[in-house]
């Protein structure tokens, strides 16, 4: 790891010691041991100071030339040591009145410092996220087999519904009049100019019972991180309202396409909600946000008549839990006591504060 030009950072006494023992090799070339070193710092008196500095203690480049120069200098002095292999190929000669070089000491200075930025850098992971990431993963592979058997028993619904549909009771054709040669067949009571008639198929007013669920608006600081969990509790309310058997919900492309023609806002504009109502030819619209700070939940839901502008909180929650699924479980239960209460008051408008929000019934 090359070092940019003219950055001289401090390393470790720890560093500069290890770096320093690896110079150091008895008469036979190994390596010397940790306590031996020690000894050797601690019986000479140039070295005895770095002896008691403690670990943490840091040496500039000059500070640490010195330190490896003594290191060599008692190496070579003392019977029954003499310089590594490592200090040679640095370029340390085994004389014993050789001095080491500028050049040999800057390489060791080079290296401890390389050793000194691999020993600071990051090595991945610490085991508290790799568990917080593994319990994230199994939690959305539980969530992708749910939908997946929400999807299967919708199936299932669809096709169970298809033969009852087919067997119901047949209606007797309308009586014809005329011959069958030359005669033109029309059933009784037609008028005759109803064949120059162009058909036109008469206007749907908005079901009263039709209802449309808007996504939550994320209003967390870190919003990509928890748009899964936006998706997720969406579905959820819709499912939840599903389960009530009243509303005709509308599809969800086409709330989509309305959504991102006209954007909602917190608060909610109540023009615009009637736009969207419009567009989807929904009486009823459900929104609300979601807010995560930390493990901090915080949720509202709304459900607004279009055409009055009367309002029913559905749920407002705010929780700090990091159980997906009880939060999912109070959500349900909220809307469901919502919309079987009728103890609540009645308000005009679209409501202004989550925590001041009153559950009012359609």
């Amino acid at each position: 790891m090359a070092l940019p030009p003219k950055y001289l950072p401090k390393i470790k006494m720890s560093t500069a010691k290890d770096m320093a023992k690896n110079l150091v090799a008895n008469r036979a070339g190994q390596k010397i041991s940790e306590t031996k070193f020690k000894q050797i710092l601690k019986k000479d008196e140039s070295l005895k100071t770095y002896y008691y500095k403690p670990k943490d203690a840091s040496l500039n480049k000059i500070q640490a030339k010195k330190f490896f120069n003594q290191v060599v200098s008692t190496a070579k002095n003392t019977p029954g040591l003499k310089i590594s292999r490592l200090a040679q190929k640095i370029g340390i000669k085994p004389k014993t009145d050789a001095t080491p070089s500028n050049i040999a000491l800057n390489k060791l200075y080079q290296k401890a410092t390389d050793d000194q930025l691999k020993a600071n850098a990051p090595t991945g992971p610490s085991p508290e996220e790799v568990r917080k990431q593994q319990r994230h993963d199994d939690a959305m592979k539980i969530m992708h087999k749910r939908d997946r058997a929400d999807e299967m028993k919708n199936e299932y619904k669809q096709q169970n519904a298809a033969p009852q549909k087919q067997s119901s009771p047949r209606t007797a054709p309308p009586t014809m009049q005329g011959s069958i040669t030359g005669a033109t067949l029309k059933p009784t009571g037609t008028p005759a100019d109803d064949t120059t008639r162009p058909a036109t198929a008469p206007v749907k007013e908005p079901d009263h019972l039709a209802l449309a669920v808007l996504p939550l608006i994320n209003l967390s600081p870190a919003a990509d991180r928890t748009a899964w969990l936006t998706e997720r509790l969406t579905k959820q309310i819709r499912q939840a309202l599903r389960n009530e058997g009243i509303f005709n919900l509308a599809a969800e492309p086409i709330v989509a396409d309305a959504v991102r023609r006209y954007p909602v806002s917190v608060p909610a504009d109540h023009g615009i909600l009637r736009l969207i109502g419009k567009e989807v030819r929904a009486s009823m619209l459900v929104y609300g946000h979601l807010k995560k700070i930390g493990a901090l939940y915080e949720i509202s839901v709304y459900l607004t008549n279009v055409q009055n502008d009367q309002h029913l909180a559905l749920a407002v929650l705010r929780q700090e839990t990091d159980d997906v699924f009880d939060l999912e479980r109070r959500l349900t239960w909220q809307v469901h006591n919502a919309l079987n209460t009728d103890s609540a008051p009645e308000k005009k408008g679209p409501p202004t504060d989550t925590a001041a929000a009153v559950d009012l019934p359609m």
